[in-house]
């Protein structure tokens, strides 16, 4: 990125050196793959910048005196091990295509979740588990395979993505857009836009938007506090009434066992997290720039 941002100055020098002599400024072809390269990290940032306050803006909503939403428990039979203390809770709206640029008024309504929940772990530690690609079969039971397409930036990137089949749903092909940042307060913020085509690969499902908030719990230092927004669509060519029935299958039980299974994962893992933070942190003097960090397919 410093080598880019060095041939960025380096064009803008010249390009002033020969307006002031009266020249018309020479674009060659390596120029322009500098500009077209900053031009697109440029519009992908302000996907991301869009995403994060759309995120924010839902996850204020207040979903217990909000109508639209609808809280769904855990199943019974699995409560005492996925959620025996509460600790996640998942609600549910019926939302259109949420892309400023792709709302269509009289489309189709797809579900939009919100999920919070706590881990027992130190932010870090859970942060760095989810930021290892090594884990990521170890909790998500609903991605069968996974790749990046490219890099934009060293914190961001476009992935390509299939589900397998869930109940009468075949598996569904995904391409996103996926970033993430720090703040001040240590939170980490991962955010997603669906893309619709990628050079020669279509998706036939859509993750719309979406947004994870990993953050230390402010009362323990020993927990951490996660809220995940996603709304997504499996296609057109799923009837909206499959998409529900799927729905009311699976939303008792799989965000539960997801956020169960990286509890699980966290706390089995904890030596070999603490040795890692521990080994940057000796590496690095700089706090800020040695929060474990990475993007993981949740």
């Amino acid at each position: 990125e410093l080598q880019e941002i060095r041939k960025e100055v380096d064009l803008l020098r010249r390009e002033l050196a020969a307006l002031k002599q009266h020249e018309e400024p020479l674009i060659d072809e390596q120029t322009a793959l500098v500009r077209r390269r900053h031009q697109r990290k440029r519009e992908y940032k302000n996907v991301g910048d869009e995403v994060e306050a759309w995120a924010e803006r839902i996850l204020l909503e207040d979903c217990d005196n909000d109508e639209s939403w609808t809280e769904v428990p855990c199943n019974k039979m699995m409560r005492s091990r996925d959620n025996r203390d509460g600790q996640t809770r998942t609600y549910i709206k019926w939302m259109k295509d949420s892309r400023s640029d792709s709302a269509q008024d009289d489309g189709p309504e797809w579900p939009c979740l919100r999920i919070y929940s706590t881990i027992q772990a130190p932010c870090d530690e859970v942060c760095l588990y989810l930021s290892q690609e090594k884990h990521m079969p170890d909790y998500n039971c609903l991605l069968d395979k996974y790749r990046d397409l490219e890099e934009i930036t060293s914190t961001s990137k476009i992935c390509w993505a299939q589900t397998p089949q869930i109940l009468f749903v075949k598996p569904r092909d995904f391409i996103t857009f996926c970033s993430f940042r720090w703040r001040h307060d240590g939170t980490q913020v991962v955010v997603n836009q669906a893309v619709d085509k990628y050079e020669n690969l279509e998706a036939n499902a859509y993750a719309y938007r979406g947004a994870t908030f990993i953050s230390p719990d402010p009362e323990d230092p020993e927990r951490t506090r996660i809220s995940l927004l996603t709304h997504s669509s499996p296609g057109d060519e799923v009837p909206i009434w499959a998409c529900r029935t799927a729905m009311k299958t699976l939303l008792p039980t799989e965000p539960y066992r997801l956020f169960h299974k990286i509890q699980e994962g966290v706390l089995n893992s904890r030596a070999q997290l603490q040795a890692t933070l521990q080994e940057r942190t000796e590496l690095v003097a700089n706090r800020t720039q040695n929060r474990p960090a990475g993007l993981a397919q949740m």
